[in-house]
């Protein structure tokens, strides 16, 4: 029998609940993009297009979804003719942060 290493187990909405805390992320990010007279849930789209692309560049680091959420500011602004502004890129960055920032709930019984 080999002698085993390691362990790894996959634990997100296996073990603890994350999702909640990325809809709960998204959800303030996009109320900050509708501020500025934005289409949230084509901004919302587009984010989630880009973090899936981002898992390649990433991974599943912490810089992901904020970067993700970030780039779509930027590339939907622009899209609708506005300029990106700094501070609304950087509170759409803080608001995606949260997700790592929040304890994530243990699932019951487990």
């Amino acid at each position: 029998m080999e002698n085993i290493k390691a362990i790894i187990f996959d634990g997100d909405d296996t073990l603890w609940l994350t999702e909640y805390l990325y809809d709960d992320a998204r959800r303030e990010a996009r109320t900050i993009v509708e501020g500025l007279g934005l289409n949230g849930a084509r901004w919302e789209e587009l984010a989630q297009r880009l973090d899936q692309q981002n898992v390649a560049v990433f991974g599943f680091s912490p810089q992901r979804f904020p970067t993700s959420c970030a780039a779509a500011y930027d590339q939907f602004s622009r899209f609708c003719g506005q300029e990106p502004r700094d501070d609304v890129r950087e509170a759409v960055r803080r608001a995606a942060s949260q997700v790592f920032e929040r304890a994530a709930q243990l699932v019951p019984n487990v």
